[in-house]
């Protein structure tokens, strides 16, 4: 139950986190203008296949949550709680790859947001590994229905 409290209330700080700044350009020397703050939301233009793909980088786990809410299941299995942490290293791995081009091209600073979706990804992936680590598999039996441990096979 605790693991649940715990990916729900991170995948609602990484959905928020969607339209928190990541990284903010500095200013040159002598250069009026205002610096570019970046967030995931702005980072690239709307619509296209990179805008998409950080929409699902940022939403799928309030998506799976919702779902698991709305439905009254709970993901149990072992396979699931994998592609779960599967994903979080996935999504960890776009936040990086939306900051750091940021960071080493314009030298820009981190702020706030990077934080916030990085820290609430790695709270996902860990909650889905310790289930993955804790769920116990069941046999299966012929046909693809769930055996129970006191049946013989």
């Amino acid at each position: 139950m605790m693991m649940q409290l715990l990916k729900r209330v991170s995948a609602l700080l990484l959905a928020v986190s969607f339209f928190l700044p990541l990284t903010q350009c500095s200013q040159k020397l002598g250069d009026t203008s205002p610096p570019v703050t970046v967030s995931a939301s702005n980072a690239y233009e709307w619509p296209s296949l990179l805008s998409a793909v950080v929409l699902l980088l940022f939403f799928w786990p309030l998506v799976l949550q919702l779902w698991s809410a709305i439905k009254r299941i709970r993901i149990t299995s072992r396979k699931a709680s994998w592609i779960e942490f599967g994903l979080s290293i996935l999504s960890l791995a776009g936040i990086a790859g939306i900051a750091l081009p940021w960071m080493l091209t314009f030298g820009a600073s981190i702020r706030y947001g990077a934080f916030v979706a990085s820290g609430s990804v790695l709270a996902y992936g860990t909650a889905s590994l310790v289930e993955a680590v804790q769920t116990g598999t069941r046999p299966l039996r012929r046909g693809g229905q769930v055996s129970r441990p006191d049946s013989p096979i």
